[in-house]
């Protein structure tokens, strides 16, 4: 018995006589220490915001000696709910899937009204707002003009946001190994001060916390919007895990977990920090307005005027993370939203135009629109072998993305095809209906162009794939659909395989993009994959060639060939760009 690791499979190799069986299990993948640091101290910096800074030592000041008790009620909705809301989501993989457990209609209100409270509607202008009124405007001329100040602080915070969240792979870098604990070395110091040098007078706890000091704190531990905010955050922190190489689900929780807890255990020991020295200050000066005047009289008490800059270097740190994590988990979210909505639209429009007009239509939403919002995707023929082999666990899911990717047929009409559509012996598939559902009912159709009409011939590979598939389904008779998955099962399924293998997540009708291209860059003429697409016009075929951008260096290369000769360029021995 040989046993081997490849692509976090062991594979054991197991000779009986001359055959031998090949079993595997996946490998549990796991993060090293220093990449689990990371991701636990920007987990951290993310809920760590303007109102986790500052509600401590106002609650810490009005609580007294009555402290201890509240911080238990504020560290279960502060600390715990926040961190069981990241593992759910992450669970889920996003907010708008678990909502939909209550409905369609629901999940996209539901979500979409998290996401604009949270950031624009509250969050993100609150992250500039805070730390200038605070840590800024108490230290200006008297004569300032305020309004410009604010406008230029805010501008150079949410530019320095902007470089942030343009550079989404150095995010986790620069937030967990630069800004993380850059805002914590200055927590500590600010901490052990005012331990070593700050006075300490404690006050009996006000009326509010004189009675119920645990029911209070507890409602206060929602204000830090930290449980709305683990909504947000819990599938950032899934998309990092992914980032790192974790593909498998039970991975990716078990990961998630161990974050939650280590950046759960951050948050409440700075919180206790804060609030400690609240309660210490609370009979040193009258109750403040509210958490942060708390706050820099403590500074002030401590480290004097040169103080406002410490502050200022806390509250901007503390709000750029929180920031940033905002507007990278809420612009991930509606780029999503907005190409689902487009996905859906023209799903809808297919059966209904003529191919030429949808292609305009997409041309239009893909070339046009959605560039801004992300590149177009599509499939490379490793990128689809590497998802395929997520797909082999379901056969039908299987053989179905076969069949699209190979094939490049339409949605509907691989839904249609039926075992008669196979000719073995010739290696064909005729296309010639197409299915979809209509008002909950299954309905064939004639293709929707005179061209779809066609026979396509199969590769050998796909010809004994298909053979042995359909000879082992028990029941199906000759004119029996052989796919009965649903178009939203297919969906489903690809959104499993995306998330197992990492590759990146397309639309089911991009795998015919990736064949039409995949033809292209193999050398094959427009007319001859239109007749194989069943393309209704050349012109239509024409449009996917922008996506090999390295045809223009191929065409370079060949021109350079026919002006200097061959002897000029070192060719590739048999490349089909000899002459």
């Amino acid at each position: 018995m040989q046993i081997e690791w490849y692509r976090g499979y062991q594979i054991r190799l197991m000779f009986w006589d001359e055959s031998f069986f090949v079993c595997w299990r996946k490998k549990e993948m796991k993060l090293n220490k220093k990449n689990m640091v990371v991701i636990n101290f920007m987990l951290f910096s993310l809920f760590f915001g303007a109102g986790n800074l500052i509600i401590p030592p106002f609650l810490g000041q009005n609580a007294g000696e009555h402290t201890f008790t509240a911080m238990a009620g504020f560290l279960l909705t502060a600390v715990v709910l926040p961190v069981l809301g990241v593992i759910v989501v992450a669970r889920f993989d996003g907010l708008d899937k678990l909502s939909g457990k209550a409905g369609k209609r629901f999940a996209f209100i539901f979500t979409v009204l998290i996401y604009l409270s949270i950031g624009p509607g509250l969050g993100i202008p609150r992250a500039a707002s805070v730390p200038f009124e605070i840590a800024v405007s108490p230290y200006l001329p008297n004569d300032a003009n305020r309004t410009l100040w604010m406008v230029l602080y805010s501008a150079l915070f949410f530019l320095v946001a902007l470089w942030l969240c343009l550079n989404p792979g150095k995010l986790v870098q620069r937030i967990g190994r630069v800004l993380t604990p850059s805002l914590l070395i200055l927590l500590v110091l600010l901490f052990i001060s005012f331990v070593t040098k700050g006075n300490v007078n404690v006050a009996p706890a006000l009326d509010s916390y004189q009675s119920s000091a645990f029911l209070k704190s507890f409602t206060e531990g929602y204000n830090t919007m930290n449980t709305i905010a683990a909504l947000n955050f819990g599938l950032v922190i899934s998309t990092t895990l992914v980032s790192f190489g974790l593909n498998e689900k039970k991975d990716r929780i078990t990961h998630t977990v161990y974050a939650g807890i280590f950046a759960g255990s951050i948050l409440a020991i700075v919180y206790m920090m804060l609030s400690y020295m609240g309660m210490c200050s609370s009979g040193v000066y009258a109750v403040q307005e509210n958490g942060a005047w708390t706050l820099r009289c403590i500074v002030q008490q401590v480290f004097g005027d040169g103080g406002a800059i410490l502050l200022a270097a806390i509250f901007t740190l503390a709000c750029l993370t929180t920031c940033v994590g905002l507007i990278n988990s809420i612009s991930q979210f509606f780029s999503i939203l907005f190409k689902n909505f487009v996905e859906i639209y023209l799903e809808s429009m297919e059966h209904r135009i003529k191919e030429n007009t949808l292609m305009t239509k997409q041309n239009i939403f893909y070339h046009h629109i959605v560039p801004y919002l992300g590149e177009m995707k599509f499939w490379t023929k490793e990128e689809y072998l590497t998802f395929s082999r997520a797909m082999m666990n379901k056969e039908e899911s299987y053989h179905a993305f076969e069949i699209l990717y190979w094939c490049g047929i339409r949605l509907g009409e691989l839904l249609a095809l039926t075992a008669e559509d196979f000719d073995f012996e010739k290696k064909t598939l005729r296309i010639n209906k197409s299915y979809q559902q209509i008002k909950g009912k299954d309905v064939i159709t004639t293709p929707k162009t005179r061209k779809s009409n066609r026979v396509l011939t199969l590769p050998d590979f796909l010809v004994d794939e298909m053979q042995d598939y359909i000879s082992r389904l028990p029941y199906l008779k000759v004119d029996d659909r052989i796919f009965t998955i649903t178009k939203s099962g297919l969906h489903h399924e690809m959104d499993r395989g995306c998330r197992e293998t990492g590759v990146k997540r397309i639309r089911v009708h991009d795998l015919r993009h990736s064949h039409v291209s995949m033809l292209i860059e193999m050398g094959f003429s427009a007319v001859d994959i239109a007749n194989r697409v069943g393309h209704e016009s050349v012109k239509v075929t024409y449009r996917y060639a922008h996506m090999f951008p390295n045809k223009d260096l191929m065409i370079a290369k060949k021109l350079n060939i026919s002006r200097n000769g061959e002897k000029d360029e070192q060719k590739e021995p048999g490349s089909k760009w000899e002459t």
